[in-house]
């Protein structure tokens, strides 16, 4: 078995979308002052590095968090030089479909706001497939200038979850098994997420 970690660190160096907040770290023991043990308090955007988005973040609302299935199973990495190409990939039904684009060469500590976005024709496209899960590796499925977020609403509505910001620089085109759970938070409008493939030598 390989694993491929595809998850984008979090530090306080992570860009965020401009105006959230950093991530942070702060300590409430530490052992080099004298403490028994290290424990540690976080502070941050829930956008911030590899995260999954919930209906909350775009709805009045909160429906709740979403069903886990569609976060652990067969996914399909498609490469994107030309995303009119995509209309010609073959993608099993049922799966996660994973798009690589060049933001996977972004470091982490940048945030680009000329990011790659998904064209709109994709949640259509996704749909018509059956797909569960969209995963991108950059930090919206809509355009950094959106305020209605139609990629978001129209993907919900086909009752496809997202996972942003995904790191995909070492994941090769084709099957894989994704594994990216979000953190069981209440009310939440995001969560953080190790994400990771995996594939069978």
């Amino acid at each position: 078995m390989k694993l491929i970690d595809i998850s984008r660190p979090l530090s306080p160096e992570t860009a965020v979308f401009p105006g959230d907040v950093p991530f942070q770290r702060e300590w409430s023991f530490r052992m080099e002052r004298g403490d028994s043990c290290n424990v540690s308090w976080v502070k941050g955007s829930a956008h911030a590095g590899t995260h999954v988005d919930f209906p909350y973040h775009f709805e009045e609302q909160d429906r709740g968090a979403p069903a886990l299935e569609p976060f652990i199973g067969p996914a399909f990495v498609v490469e994107v030089a030309d995303w009119e190409r995509v209309r010609e990939q073959k993608i099993p039904p049922r799966t996660r479909v994973l798009f690589k684009t060049r933001n996977s060469r972004t470091p982490h500590t940048v945030f680009d706001h000329e990011f790659d976005c998904i064209p709109s024709w994709i949640p259509g496209w996704l749909a018509e497939r059956d797909a569960l899960l969209v995963g991108v590796d950059g930090p919206s499925v809509d355009p950094v200038d959106s305020k209605d977020l139609p990629n978001h609403k129209a993907l919900l509505a086909a009752g496809i979850a997202i996972l942003e910001n995904l790191d995909l620089s070492h994941a090769p085109p084709g099957p894989a098994e994704l594994i990216a759970l979000p953190l069981k938070v209440e009310g939440a409008d995001a969560s953080w997420v190790r994400a990771v493939l995996r594939y069978d030598d």
